[in-house]
């Protein structure tokens, strides 16, 4: 790889035209033949050119050069984004300095592609894709074919994940594929990283038994690598996507599991969430007992372990729901109350508001439910909140059938039909 890339890289980050950084240096022409790597630099260009952009001169003078010492730190920073995120930041920290002018190209690159792995796993998009947009000034499709294999893995991998992130779902489940393809044979960490994204992609696809095949081979992955903390994960999203096809079986089976082992390997942090979506798997079976059982042991679990105020919320709500089936309204004033201390956005007020409807409507409270309804409802339609609606919108309009309020009865009827459209076009 020529220094003219590098050149271009340097330019790129500082923002800086070719006429500018050309100035009583050297013609315009002659620097672009050299970014191009058509002219050689001599040194004495070079050294005025490292002057103008504010970088020390080795590192336009001796970008071949080739560290041992870095190359060890370079797998050190590997490993740490491997082991814990964490760990990864406060290495970046303590090294920075060594990482900041990296002489060899070749090492500048791994050193691009490690961290922004690293920041898209700590799901900081926007310096990922910062990083990427340096890292592809070295990589394009003019340039590619030079690169090693592992070089090529990691370019794939944070390729991928970036389409992931941007919601571009089919492009990121492409490149992922591709990433595999120069993954080193026995890789189990990445083989099972690039399964479990593989997996998730499939999910927001709409192809659950996909999902479930690729997250069966996370847990295959993870599980032979003895890292628990990772298959608790594994077996909780087991759990989502068995639920998302009614397979309530599966799914209960799949929360037991991941539930046993965050005990037998002290793992907390997703007890909660765990414990949550196993009370909301009874409650969709209409097992109100072991619904309100869990959802209260999903509570206890986020309190006790300081959860933020959305999580908090919506096991709260849960509750409520419960409750409501139940027609047990012990202590439910309370609930509401603990619940709208804890809303910190408008579809949280709403979605609560519902829940008071119903509670206005079992209380026989009809212009109440009515008003509640009308509102939550229509703030749902304005907002484009589909999965709000759905048969919520159906309940309502059946209410104003009986009613004989057909006029009624009719437009939230429309409502509803509109929202199964728009989400059978999505599931489809």
């Amino acid at each position: 790889m020529h220094i003219g890339t590098r050149l271009k890289k340097i330019r790129k980050i500082k923002k800086l035209g070719q006429s500018k950084i050309c100035h009583n240096i050297i013609s315009t022409s002659h620097y672009s033949n050299v970014e191009s790597g058509r002219y050689e630099a001599s040194e004495e260009l070079l050294i005025a050119l490292a002057v103008r952009m504010e970088v020390p001169e080795n590192y336009l003078l001796r970008s071949d050069e080739f560290s041992e010492e870095l190359e060890l730190l370079l797998e050190d920073y590997q490993k740490s984004i491997k082991s814990n995120l964490n760990t990864a930041d406060q290495f970046l920290e303590d090294n920075k300095k060594k990482f900041e002018y990296i002489l060899s190209m070749d090492q500048e690159i791994t050193f691009l592609l490690y961290n922004c792995l690293h920041l898209l796993l700590k799901k900081n998009l926007t310096d990922a894709s910062e990083k990427f947009e340096e890292l592809s000034i070295y990589i394009n499709s003019d340039t590619i074919h030079h690169f090693s294999r592992d070089h090529l893995f990691f370019y794939y991998y944070c390729s991928g994940l970036i389409k992931y992130y941007e919601r571009n779902f089919k492009e990121g489940f492409d490149l992922l594929r591709k990433a595999l393809l120069y993954l080193e044979k026995h890789n189990i960490h990445y083989e099972g990283r690039i399964f479990y994204n593989l997996a998730l992609i499939c999910f927001h696809l709409n192809k659950m038994r996909k999902a479930i095949a690729y997250i069966e081979k996370t847990i295959s992955q993870f599980t032979n690598s003895e890292e628990w903390n990772v298959v608790v994960e594994c077996y909780g999203l087991r759990g989502v996507f068995y639920t998302e096809i009614y397979d309530y079986k599966n799914a209960i089976e799949s929360y037991d599991f991941a539930l046993n082992l965050s005990t037998k390997y002290n793992y907390d942090l997703s007890k909660g969430k765990l414990l949550h979506n196993l009370g909301m798997v009874y409650f969709k079976i209409s097992d109100y007992k072991s619904a309100l059982d869990y959802l209260n042991k999903s509570l206890d679990h986020k309190l006790n372990h300081k959860s933020n105020n959305h999580d908090l919320f919506i096991t709260y709500l849960a509750i409520i729901d419960t409750k409501l089936e139940m027609n047990n309204n012990e202590s439910i004033n309370d609930l509401f109350d603990r619940a709208k201390k804890l809303t910190n956005t408008q579809i949280e007020e709403y979605r609560l508001q519902e829940l008071n409807a119903r509670l206005a409507f079992l209380s026989n409270d009809f212009e109440k439910y009515e008003k509640q309804m009308i509102e939550c409802i229509e703030y749902y339609y304005e907002n484009k909140h589909w999965h709000d609606i759905e048969n919520r919108a159906k309940e309502l309009s059946d209410y104003y059938y009986e009613q004989r309020k057909y006029k009624m009865a009719y437009y939230f009827l429309n409502i509803e039909l509109e929202a199964r459209d728009y989400l059978y076009k999505q599931r489809a």
